[in-house]
């Protein structure tokens, strides 16, 4: 199955961030780097569904929605090229990777996938 990604681009992605753990080394294992991507996209799109759009309707503050709203897009296609990259390599099934996608555009499921994930790893 051809994914969203190739290799190339992806390492090119990876090299764009740096990711460390607790004791200052790189996260090499990829689920670990999709868990954590799973945990900073969910908590974007938590930000924007109830902090900036409540801020937007209910308060008329229309600067704030524009800002989150691109921070959370850029993330979510991070993610979902993290994504497709990780179940290609670790060759999870198209349902399970439209299941991982699925899940970053529902709020909280993020966080439940990552439950899934870490059973993964």
């Amino acid at each position: 199955m051809k994914y969203l990604v190739n290799r190339v681009e992806f390492e090119y992605l990876l090299f764009l961030i740096i990711l460390k753990n607790k004791r200052g080394f790189l996260v090499t294992n990829l689920i670990n780097v999709l868990r954590l991507a799973a945990i900073v996209e969910g908590v974007s799109l938590l930000i924007l569904l109830f902090i900036a759009m409540p801020l937007k309707y209910y308060f008329g503050n229309t600067e704030v929605v524009p800002v989150v709203g691109m921070t959370h897009g850029i993330l979510f296609i991070v993610f979902v090229a993290l994504s497709s990259f990780v179940c290609q390599q670790k060759d999870w099934s198209e349902k399970f990777f439209i299941l991982v996608v699925l899940s970053s555009m529902v709020p909280f499921a993020t966080f439940l996938m990552d439950r899934k994930l870490k059973s993964l790893n």
